[in-house]
């Protein structure tokens, strides 16, 4: 007797492939920490009995820089924590309507309006997003240090996290572009991007301009989003890049 099988919708084949990445990136979180953890057991036996702050700082140094380059494995040079900051001068307004506050389950999960900064923080929850009125903005940001740059990287929360089960406030296309001179505010065109709702939450994009010159400042143009009306959410920028002496 032939047995049927029966056909998984297509909705809930797209969740188990956003299952399967976030699993995928737990694997490489545990293989990251197991690695540290290896380090450690490495270096102690070896630590100088005359200096052991100088021992205790090299691990905690060594431990920010994995820190920084979680999840993609590249430094990030847009960090606010390693002196990155947004120049609000030259920054859409944030969205300041009601309609913002999502709940779940009748909870509140988000009253405030966030901050341009808060693109800069690793912390990506839902709701934990700076948003502007519409779907065109833009963002400008002081970078920790001056860089050639080779990627940027955009996070946005996955669809099954989602309390309202779709991101159309994410950004769709979106421009970066680099300032060297903050005198003049400049801008060289570094690259135009699409983010993928049904990609990766986190998807990084490679600077397309040749040759690519060192900046200290970057400025994101979003141009459209995924169809929401009133306003757009980026959760956080990442800039990766080559450091210039």
């Amino acid at each position: 007797m032939t047995q049927k099988h029966e056909k998984i919708p297509l909705k809930r084949q797209m969740l188990m492939k956003e299952e399967l990445a976030e699993i995928k990136e737990m694997i490489k979180e545990m293989q990251k920490i197991k690695e540290e953890t290896e380090y450690l057991f490495e270096v102690l036996p070896s630590w100088s009995q005359n200096d052991p702050e100088y021992q205790v700082k090299a691990i905690v140094n060594r431990a920010l820089k994995l820190y920084s380059e979680d999840r993609i494995g590249l430094a990030d040079y847009a960090l606010e924590s390693a002196g990155a900051s947004v120049l609000t001068a030259y920054c859409s307004e944030t969205y300041e309507k009601q309609q913002i506050i999502v709940t779940l389950f009748g909870i509140p999960l988000w009253y405030r309006q966030q901050s341009p900064n808060v693109i800069l923080q690793p912390d990506v929850y839902p709701g934990n997003c700076w948003a502007f009125a519409g779907d065109k903005g833009f963002v400008t940001i002081k970078l920790a240090s001056r860089i050639k740059p080779t990627a940027f990287t955009l996070d946005h929360i996955p669809k099954s996290v989602s309390p309202i089960g779709s991101i159309n406030t994410a950004p769709r296309d979106f421009s970066i572009f680099g300032i060297s001179d903050p005198a003049d505010m400049t801008m060289n065109l570094l690259g135009k991007y699409t983010y993928d709702k049904n990609g990766s939450p986190i998807q990084t994009f490679l600077v397309q301009a040749n040759p690519v010159r060192s900046y200290n400042i970057i400025r994101m143009n979003v141009d459209s989003n995924w169809g929401h009306p009133e306003y757009t959410c980026i959760y956080r920028l990442r800039v990766h890049g080559e450091l210039v002496n």
